[in-house]
This record gives C-alpha cells, structure tokens and sequence, in this order.
C-alpha cells in the first residue's frame, strides 16, 4: 500500500533547516537595512570583479543567467500547471499554483521594502534600474525547482515508499540551480552576493513552508475517520 510522505511540520529536520534558513535571511537583512560590513564587502566585490574578470567567463555566465528570467519561468509554470489540471490533480495544481505566486508577492514586497539599488554602475550589460535586494531570479530558480522537485518527490515516495532518496535530489536540485544562477548573476556584476545569499535562504523557507502546508494537508485527508 502507498505510504504518504512524512508531514515535515512534525519533523526536527524541517524546523531545524526552516530557522536556518530564516536566520541567514534575516542577519543578511538586517546588515544590509544598516548598511554594515558585508554590504559593504558587496560593493568591493563587485569592483573588482567588474575591473579583473575575464569577458569571456561573463559572455558565459550571462546566459545562465536567464534560467531566472519571467521568460523561462513563466512558460515553465504554466506548463506544469497545464499538466497537473490535465491529470485532474487539483491539490497539487493549487500548491503549484500558490507557491509560485506567494513567492512571487514576498519578493516583490521585500524589493518594495528594502529599495536597494541596483549595482547599474557596475554592471557588464546594460540594465534597468530597479531593487536588488532580494534577488528575484535567486527566488524565483530555487521555488520552482523545489516545488516541482517536491511534487515528483512525493509522488515518487508513495509509490515507491523506499525511495528515501526522492526528496534529498529535489533538494539538491532545487538549491544546485539557485547557486547556479546565483554564481552568474554576481559574477555579471547585476547583483550584490548578499542579494543572492538572501534569495536562497528566502526561497528555500518558502519552498519549506509549501511543502509543509501540502503535505499536513495531504495526511487530513487520508487520515482514517
């Protein structure tokens, strides 16, 4: 018989990578809201990487990029959305859905929040100007990723309740493309690392957060009346 996965709002692990998550998040916050030591490591970074870097690794760079860009992520959305409301699978379909819009509105109202800058000055291609901080490609890769690694994972643990290892790949897919695309964009010089490094605290937290709602609400409905 299926065995549902484990709730991970019951599990130590969950709360334990949760409050490390947040607690990255909110120290890199707070120094950047004071503009303290690493915002200010931030900017000599981004110099001499804009004065020492070779342009053949930023040409490179630049298009890894665009895995962030509304571009890919937009497209990629609606396509497993579309794929989930074809399987009738419509709890999945809402957490896919609110997930991503709920990641979404908390990048946004931080952006809003902070108004940090963008490094304009600094950076190798020309950009719009805007708020950096925190860095919504960052979010954006590793929200999708653990979404859609959490869905695959669960499924695959149901079937195959052995399959302790599901959840540990999405894991490492979803924070490996975050760092990816995280490297890149410090690297072209159109964020400040702590930007980054907030953006996948942050967006982890969130996936955590989703995941955890999803499955509670998973074992409501297949607990025994």
């Amino acid at each position: 018989m299926p065995t549902p996965p484990e709730v991970p709002g019951k599990s130590r692990t969950f709360w334990l990578t949760f409050g490390i998550a947040l607690l990255i998040f909110g120290l890199i916050a707070a120094d950047v809201a004071c503009h303290g030591q690493l915002a200010r490591w931030d900017l000599q970074l981004l110099i001499w990487l804009n004065t020492h870097e070779p342009w053949s690794l930023v040409h490179f760079l630049s298009h890894l990029t665009k895995l962030g860009d509304p571009i890919v992520i937009v497209p990629v959305g609606i396509l497993v959305g579309a794929l989930l409301l074809v399987m009738k699978r419509w709890a999945d379909l809402v957490f896919w859905a609110a997930g991503l819009a709920g990641s979404w509105a908390i990048t946004m109202g931080l952006k809003t929040l902070f108004a940090r800058p963008r490094p304009v000055e600094l950076a190798f291609f020309p950009m719009n100007p805007g708020y950096s901080f925190p860095s919504g490609h960052t979010i954006a890769i590793v929200v999708s990723a653990g979404l859609a690694g959490h869905l695959v994972g669960s499924a695959a643990r149901r079937q195959w309740p052995r399959l302790f290892l599901a959840h540990h790949a999405a894991t490492l897919c979803a924070l490996g493309g975050g760092i990816v695309v995280g490297i890149s964009l410090v690297a072209v010089c159109v964020h400040y690392p702590t930007d980054v490094l907030a953006g996948l605290a942050l967006g982890w937290a969130w996936v955590l957060v989703c995941g955890a709602a999803r499955d509670a609400l998973y074992h409501a409905k297949t607990r025994p009346v």
